[in-house]
C-alpha cells in the first residue's frame, strides 16, 4: 500500500466471483451486503435519539442525511417506519432553519443548506398524503434568493446545489417547479461562470472559484456545476446547451494528470485524490450525463477511462464514505453499468461493496461524523441498498 491507496486485490478475470452467468449479483454477495447493511441500520437507529433538533440538520453530515437514507429505504420496502422517521427528522430541520443564525441556514444548497431539508420534506409529505403541506413548502423553497452576488455556485454550498433541490422535487414529487424558476438559477450560474472566466482570462468558457481557488471536482468545482446544469438539460437555452457547456466540457476533459486522473484544482501537480469530491469519480457522473444529452462517443470514453482510474486506485485508505471513500467511488461503477450495461461494471461495484462489508478494517481516517450520510455509515448503507437494485441507483444529492 502506498500513501494514497490499497492495492486492488480483485481480478476482472473471474467475474463469476460475484456475478451469475446472466450478469446478476451472486446470492453470497447479496447476503453479505444485506447482513452488513442490517448491522449499519441497527447502529443508525440506536443513535437517532442522540440527534439534537437544533444541531446539524444538513443532508451532508446532519440528521437530514439519515432522513434521505430512510426515504430510499421506504421506496424500496414501503415500510411506514422509514417514512415516519424521515418526516420527523425533516420537520425538525424545518422548525429550526429560520430560527438559527448558523451558516447552514444561510446556504442555498441541497447538501449543506436550507433548500435540502425543504425539498426532502416536500417529497416526504407528498408520500404521506399531505399535499397541502407540500405545496406550502414549495412556496418556501421558491422564495430562496439566488441572485445575490455573494452566493457561491458549486454543488456543496451554492446555486448548483439549489438547482439540484428543484430537480429533486420535480423528480420525486412531480413536475411542479415553474420553468422560470429553473431559468433564474441557471442564468445566475452561467452569468457567474462567464464573468469569472473573462475576469481571470481563463481558457475555459465558464470558470468558478471557491475560496479563491479554481476547483475542478464534483463538490466545489466545475464538474459538479456542469453536472447539475446538464441534469436540467430541458431548461437550458440553445446557446447554453449547444455552445457554452460543450466547449467547457471539451476544455475540462483535458484537465488530467499523466496518470489519467482528473486534476483537483487549477495548477495542482499533486496526483493524490481519487474520490467523489476531488478527482475522477465525480467526473464519471458528469461525462455520462453529458453523453446522455449529446450522444458523442468521446464523452462515454472519457467516463470509462476515468472508471479505469477508479478501479486501479479507488480503494483509498481514507475510508468507506461516499464523499471521500470507497462507497462513493463505487457509485461510478453503478453509473457506468446503467449506461453501458456491461457486467464488468456491476462486478467492479460488487468488489467495492465487498470491501465495504469489511468495515471498519480499512478505515484509515476516522470520520468526524461517523453516522452521517456523506462521511459515515449512513452513506455506506445508502450505497449497499442501491447496489441491490443497480438499475435504479443514483448517487444521493448529486445524481437523479
Amino acid at each position: 500500500m502506498d500513501a494514497q491507496k490499497y492495492q486492488n486485490p480483485y481480478s476482472e478475470k473471474c467475474l463469476q466471483l460475484f456475478l451469475t452467468e446472466d450478469g446478476k449479483l451472486q446470492e453470497d454477495i447479496v447476503s453479505k451486503i444485506k447482513e452488513t447493511d442490517e448491522n449499519f441500520e441497527k447502529e443508525i437507529r440506536r443513535t437517532l435519539p442522540m440527534f439534537k433538533p437544533t444541531g446539524d440538520f444538513s443532508i451532508y453530515t446532519g440528521y437530514c442525511g439519515t432522513a434521505l437514507l430512510f426515504l430510499l429505504k421506504y421506496r424500496k420496502t414501503n415500510d411506514k417506519y422509514y417514512l415516519d422517521t424521515a418526516l420527523k427528522l425533516a420537520n425538525n430541520a424545518l422548525d429550526n432553519i429560520d430560527e438559527t443564525t448558523s451558516v447552514r441556514s444561510k446556504r442555498l444548497s441541497f447538501l449543506n443548506g436550507r433548500s435540502g431539508p425543504l425539498a426532502l420534506a416536500i417529497v416526504l409529505h407528498k408520500l404521506n398524503g399531505e399535499e397541502k403541506k407540500s405545496d406550502a413548502l414549495i412556496e418556501r423553497l421558491l422564495e430562496i434568493e439566488v441572485e445575490n452576488s455573494s452566493n457561491h455556485d458549486e454543488i456543496l454550498y451554492g446555486r448548483a446545489g439549489y438547482l439540484y433541490s428543484l430537480l429533486f422535487v420535480d423528480k420525486y414529487y412531480g413536475p411542479v417547479i415553474p420553468v422560470e424558476c429553473f431559468r433564474k438559477v441557471i442564468y445566475c450560474i452561467i452569468k457567474s461562470g462567464w464573468r469569472k472566466s473573462k475576469y481571470k482570462n481563463s481558457p475555459s468558457v465558464l470558470s468558478f472559484e471557491w475560496h479563491n481557488k479554481n476547483y475542478f471536482g464534483a463538490a466545489h468545482g466545475i464538474a459538479g456545476i456542469l453536472h447539475a446544469l446538464l441534469c436540467a438539460n430541458e431548461m437550458l437555452s440553445e446557446d447554453e446547451r449547444n455552445v457554452i457547456i460543450p466547449n467547457t466540457l471539451k476544455w475540462l476533459a483535458e484537465q488530467r494528470y499523466p496518470s489519467g486522473n482528473f486534476i483537483s484544482s487549477e495548477h495542482s501537480n499533486k496526483d493524490r485524490l481519487v474520490q467523489w469530491c476531488h478527482g475522477s469519480p465525480g467526473f464519471v457522473h458528469l461525462f455520462l450525463r453529458a453523453y446522455k444529452v449529446y450522444g458523442h462517443k468521446w464523452l462515454l470514453q472519457t467516463a470509462m477511462d476515468a472508471g479505469d482510474t477508479i478501479w486501479e486506485r479507488g480503494l483509498i485508505p481514507k475510508g468507506y464514505s461516499i464523499c471521500h471513500g470507497v462507497a462513493g467511488n463505487a457509485y461510478s461503477f453503478l453509473a457506468l453499468y446503467n449506461v453501458t450495461k456491461k457486467p464488468k461494471y456491476l462486478y467492479r461495484a460488487a468488489c467495492f461493496a465487498d470491501w465495504c462489508t469489511q468495515y471498519p478494517k480499512y478505515q484509515g481516517m476516522a470520520p468526524d461524523r461517523p453516522y452521517s450520510l456523506y462521511e459515515g455509515i449512513a452513506g455506506i448503507s445508502y450505497f449497499l441498498t442501491d447496489i441491490l437494485d443497480p438499475e435504479n441507483s443514483a448517487f444521493p444529492g448529486y445524481d437523479l
